[in-house]
C-alpha cells in the first residue's frame, strides 16, 4: 500500500510540475507577443516622428500648423495659422476654390509630395483625407454636400500642381475627399461658432501601422502604378 501511495504522489507531483511548466511557458509567451507589440508601436511612433520633423523643416518658413491628431497617433494634421487669412475658407453655399486658395495649394502641394511620396516615406504612408467642412447654417443634408464639394475640388487642384508621372500616380494612391458637413465648426473665444471659419478644408495625413507594411511587404517591388483616380474615391464620409 506504501508503494501505491508513493506512485500516486509521485504521479502528483509529476502532474504539478507539468502545469507550472505550462504556465512558465504561456507567460514567457505573453511577455514575448507584448514587448513585439510595444516593438512595433514605438517603430510606428517613430515614423510619426520622422514624417512630422521633415514636414517641420520643410514648411518651417511658411509656419504651417502641424500636429498629432488627438485621439490618433498614427494621424497628423495640417491647417493654416492665422497669418495664412482664410485661403482654404469657402464663400457661404459655396464650393467655388477662390485664388488665394490656389496660390497655397501651389505653394504646399509640391512641398507635401516631396516628402509623402519620396523613397523615406512613400510606402509607409496609408492615406491622405482632404477634409472639407462647412458652418451650422442650412439644411444638414446640404453641409455635408457642400463639404465634400469643397473637399473634392481641392483635391482636383491638387492634382494640377504636378505635371510629373510619378507624383500624381502617388497623391493619386494616397488622397481621398471627404465632406464632413457641419459636425466640426470652429468656435470662437465667446463661445459661439464662426462660420466663416467653420467653412474649411483641412488635411489628415495617416501612416501605416507595422501591421499594415508587413501585410504589404509581398506586394512591394512589383513596380505597379496604383489604379488611375476615379469618383468613387471621393466619396463622402459622414
Amino acid at each position: 500500500m506504501a508503494s501505491r501511495g508513493g506512485s500516486g504522489e509521485d504521479f502528483s507531483h509529476a502532474i504539478t510540475d507539468l502545469m507550472t511548466s505550462i504556465a512558465v511557458i504561456f507567460v514567457l509567451l505573453f511577455l514575448f507577443f507584448a514587448q513585439e507589440q510595444r516593438n512595433k508601436a514605438e517603430e510606428t511612433k517613430d515614423t510619426v516622428t520622422e514624417l512630422l520633423e521633415a514636414l517641420e523643416n520643410e514648411f518651417g518658413k511658411l509656419e504651417i500648423d502641424l500636429a498629432r491628431r488627438k485621439g490618433d497617433p498614427l494621424t497628423l494634421e495640417v491647417t493654416l495659422p492665422e497669418g495664412y487669412g482664410n485661403s482654404l475658407n469657402f464663400a457661404q453655399n459655396d464650393s467655388t476654390l477662390l485664388p488665394p486658395g490656389r496660390e497655397m495649394l501651389d505653394l504646399i502641394v509640391p512641398k507635401l509630395l516631396r516628402i509623402l511620396c519620396s523613397e523615406a516615406f512613400r510606402d509607409r504612408m496609408d492615406s491622405v483625407v482632404i477634409e472639407g467642412h462647412s458652418s451650422r447654417e442650412g439644411k444638414e443634408w446640404r453641409n455635408v454636400e457642400l463639404s465634400a464639394q469643397r473637399a473634392t475640388a481641392v483635391l482636383l487642384y491638387s492634382l494640377s500642381t504636378t505635371q510629373e508621372v510619378g507624383e500624381r500616380h502617388c497623391l493619386q494612391g494616397l488622397v481621398t475627399a471627404s465632406g464632413r458637413g457641419a459636425w466640426h465648426p470652429k468656435i470662437s473665444e465667446s463661445g459661439e461658432e464662426d462660420p466663416e471659419a467653420s467653412r474649411r478644408v483641412v488635411f489628415r495625413m495617416r501612416v501605416k501601422s507595422l501591421e499594415q507594411r508587413e501585410e504589404a511587404a509581398p506586394q512591394e517591388g512589383l513596380g505597379l502604378p496604383p489604379e488611375p483616380l476615379e469618383a468613387g474615391v471621393m466619396g463622402v464620409s459622414p
